[in-house]
């Protein structure tokens, strides 16, 4: 008797596991930019509300203006970044800084202040550099802070000068990733002269003090993760706030003549790494090039609507979709191949066919 309690104990253990990964049944809608689609399936989890914090293209300000004519955005150091039409990942502006040898300051960038404070945060945006050269002692990147220096403090995460720097507490802390590779990512991926997508993700020690705070940054195909650090010692309660645009580089690293241009493009940010994404593979790990997806009116368990966001994706290209779950899951099936697979698209003014594509087990995103 005691041995069958135990196989059914292990039998509802293993069920609730594979219902609990995320399962791609089916897509449905226009897959043209900017159009409705709905994915049914399992194992979604619950999202409210369905949309980003923030989802970013700079594409409502005007030419030249600083970013923080709109609302949730405060100019840092300067006048802060501006919208410019010169170099846009997509539609027709970013937010761009230029800096030369001479200047008095490098630093004018924005931040944006959070709706409300986040346990959690994930960040997701295309970044561009461009000069007369390229040297990685002198760049802060993104930055998600939560206090009130906007440029640092108490738990904030960073990349700054080409590597991963975080406060534990007031600490500062220079980490060497899970993989023992360190903490710098390599220049050519760090963006020079092309766009680049970085992501950064926090989850805080909770209860404070505890070794499981998790840290997580991708800089092109390069990933590092920093997994059971305490990064909120006991006795202290902050969480992510504000969010510092990375368009900053310090004029004094140049010489007579040089210059340094700095974009940045399709910003998103939410509370949760649970998010939708279009890949040019059939494998999450073989995806070169992957375009996140806007979730706007619902996301439950078993149905997410989503707005199409094509990127850099032709106008009729053949692409892959992926559910990320809010622990860092993507769609998996259970063909036998390794790695997550895709749900198979293809973008252009037909609507979707809906299929049955049963997607169960998980893989985590590292």
């Amino acid at each position: 008797m005691k041995r069958l309690a135990f196989l059914v104990l292990c039998t509802l253990l293993y069920s609730s596991a594979a219902i609990a990964a995320p399962s791609v049944v089916s897509v449905s809608g226009t897959m043209s930019h900017g159009q409705s689609v709905i994915i049914t399936g399992k194992g979604f989890g619950t999202k409210s509300p369905a949309a980003p914090i923030l989802w970013e293209t700079f594409d409502d300000g005007i030419d030249d203006q600083s970013v923080s004519t709109k609302q949730g955005w405060y100019s840092y150091a300067g006048p802060g970044a501006v919208f410019n039409s010169t170099q846009p990942y997509s539609g027709t502006l970013s937010a761009y800084n230029y800096v030369e040898y001479g200047m008095d300051t490098g630093f004018n960038t924005s931040y944006y202040v959070l709706s409300s404070s986040c346990e959690q945060l994930y960040m997701s945006c295309m970044f561009r550099h461009e000069g007369t050269r390229y040297t990685t002692g002198v760049d802060k990147n993104w930055r998600i802070n939560t206090g009130d220096n906007h440029y640092r403090g108490d738990g904030m995460i960073a990349l700054s000068d080409g590597y991963i720097f975080y406060i534990s507490g007031s600490t500062d802390i220079f980490p060497s990733d899970d993989y023992g590779t360190g903490r710098y990512f390599s220049e050519p991926e760090y963006g020079s002269s092309t766009w680049t997508r970085h992501q950064g993700y926090i989850s805080y020690s909770t209860p404070s003090g505890t070794a499981n705070g998790y840290m997580w940054a991708a800089v092109g195909t390069q990933e590092k993760t920093f997994a059971n650090r305490v990064n909120r010692p006991e006795g202290y309660s902050y969480q992510a706030k504000e969010y510092l645009l990375g368009l900053m580089h310090d004029h004094g690293s140049l010489n007579s003549g040089e210059y340094h241009h700095m974009w940045v493009d399709d910003l998103y940010i939410d509370n949760t790494m649970a998010r939708v994404e279009i890949g040019n593979s059939s494998t999450w790990a073989t995806s070169t090039v992957k375009v996140i997806q806007i979730p706007h009116t619902s996301w439950g368990d078993t149905s997410i609507q989503i707005t199409i966001n094509r990127g850099s994706f032709g106008k009729t290209a053949e692409a892959w979709l992926y559910v990320v779950a809010a622990d860092g899951t993507v769609s998996d099936n259970d063909t036998g191949t390794a790695g997550a697979q895709g749900y198979p698209i293809q973008f252009g003014d037909e609507v979707v066919k809906t299929s049955t594509w049963n997607v169960p087990g998980t893989v985590r995103v590292r």
